[in-house]
């Protein structure tokens, strides 16, 4: 469905251009769930928003991005005809992803009549059911209401309901449940579930919580400054991690058999200023397995072939920290 090939997103800044996204490869399939994961700022949203082509102005986009076999930026005239109705997105935040001086129903309505064709009444029960399937109460006067008159829980299903009203083919759904309470987690993550199975809908999945990815992913991505360093199927990488960052992720999750009042593990330091030119491995300054080769050359993403993995470490690490090969792009070798 979606065809992702060394892309590349540049944003204009005072100190140079910020390499946001940095040669990320990505496939994704009718029917799959692939969950994208990383701290804040690693970009994942910026990834989501390069493949709908809505960047900042001045923003550079290299690589190719191809959906269902057709490049995507071959013609920007043309994505108002696609986006919203083959590629739709869930944004994380409502209070900037709608319009605060439109009413609710006219943000749902409008799209549906606009790539469906149905009347406004039609539109309008549309509209209803989708508020009613997201878990918003009295749909009908939800309608007639603008965002700041609803929770922030309700204002973001309903950028859930904007979001489904035209059955995409890919759905980027970027931190779709943040704003909700479980129990309506639940009946999102269930819907999006629904849907997919009924239209083969295919989903890149970008959130912090790794319990929703065990859960709901098919495969999972590792991004960390801008690039994948991780990606494997969700079974097998939370089997076995070879990334050091994806270890440290998971055991920054708290656990029901921890003892009460004990701290998780966290990341000492920051990820690196993507402004800057990168010497080396981007994780080497926060790594606790970095030897000397780490600060100087760059590790290549490896493919695994016989396991549907790939990772890019000199030093890849097994599910309790241990190394896992020998040294350097030996270590890669030894792992194929």
């Amino acid at each position: 469905m979606l065809a992702l090939d060394d892309v590349w997103t540049r944003l204009p800044t005072a100190a140079g251009p910020l390499s946001a996204v940095r040669g990320v490869s990505l496939d994704l399939y009718s029917n799959e769930t692939v969950g994208l994961v990383g701290e804040s700022g690693s970009g994942k949203s910026m990834l989501g928003r390069t493949i709908l082509n809505i960047l900042p102005d001045g923003a550079r986009v290299s690589g190719s991005i191809r959906y269902q076999g057709k490049d995507v930026r071959a013609d920007p005239r043309a994505a108002n005809g696609w986006r919203g109705v083959e590629i739709a997105m869930i944004f994380q935040n409502p209070m900037t992803s709608l319009n605060p001086v439109r009413t609710i129903g006219k943000q749902i309505i409008d799209p549906i009549r606009h790539h469906l064709g149905l009347a406004q009444r039609e539109a309008a029960d549309r509209a209803m059911d989708l508020l009613n399937q997201v878990g918003v109460s009295a749909a009908r006067q939800r309608l007639g209401q603008y965002p700041h008159e609803l929770s922030g829980g309700m204002r973001q299903r309903v950028a859930i309901a904007i979001a489904l009203s035209c059955d995409p083919k890919v759905l980027i759904a970027d931190e779709p449940t943040t704003a909700l309470d479980v129990t309506v987690q639940k009946q999102v993550l269930d819907l999006m579930e629904s849907l997919q199975e009924r239209f083969r809908m295919a989903i890149l999945l970008i959130t912090h919580d790794l319990g929703v990815v065990a859960g709901r992913a098919d495969r999972v991505a590792v991004m960390y400054a801008g690039e994948i360093v991780e990606m494997a199927q969700t079974a097998d990488l939370f089997a076995q991690m070879q990334h050091p960052y994806t270890r440290a992720l998971l055991d920054s999750v708290p656990r029901l058999d921890d003892p009460p009042h004990v701290r998780r593990p966290s990341l000492a330091g920051r990820p690196p200023n993507l402004a800057l030119p990168l010497v080396g491995c981007p994780f080497q300054p926060r790594c606790a397995n970095q030897q000397p080769d780490c600060a100087v050359e760059v590790p290549a993403l490896v493919s695994v072939p016989e396991c549907s993995r790939s990772f890019s470490c000199h030093h890849p690490v097994g599910v309790h920290g241990t190394v896992v090969g020998g040294e350097g792009r030996a270590g890669h070798a030894a792992a194929e």
